[in-house]
């Protein structure tokens, strides 16, 4: 039986000026990294019953989280922070890839941005909440 498990997952998320951050502290509570659903083709049936259809360049979307103890989500989100213009400061938005190893194989998702994520810690009852990040990717490989 092959090995399912994801206690020995390695996930690296680089961005242009910042380096590589591994990823620390995920939450045993949530799923690490979860990429959504992507619409790549639509269709339609015509009033006179044809059928058309079309490809889609739609990104690829994915959420990573991560614990509350998570060094790697500290900086993160200042990556975040510096997407968002503030008087006259320029904002700076970095291109990210994500790198996943897991049982000997490697997973590249690139081409990306960090879209979303909280401003700070998420402080809930008697400790600090997992965070989430929001990526957008051009490809996979």
């Amino acid at each position: 039986m092959a090995n399912i498990s994801t206690n020995n997952a390695r996930l690296t998320v680089k961005f242009e000026n910042y380096g590589a951050i591994v990823i620390d502290n995920f939450d045993p509570d949530s799923d690490i990294w979860a990429p959504s659903d992507r619409q790549t083709a639509d269709g339609e049936v015509t009033p006179d019953g044809a059928f058309n259809y079309w490809a889609i360049n739609a990104p690829i979307e994915a959420t990573l989280t991560v614990s509350g103890a998570s060094t790697a989500a500290r900086r993160l989100r200042t990556i975040s922070d510096a997407h968002t213009r503030r008087g006259d400061t320029q904002s700076v938005v970095e291109k990210a890839t994500v790198i996943i190893e897991l049982n000997g194989e490697t997973t590249t998702y690139y081409d990306g941005v960090m879209t979303s994520t909280k401003p700070g810690a998420h402080l809930g009852n008697q400790k600090l909440q997992s965070q989430t990040f929001n990526f957008k990717f051009g490809g996979v490989k």
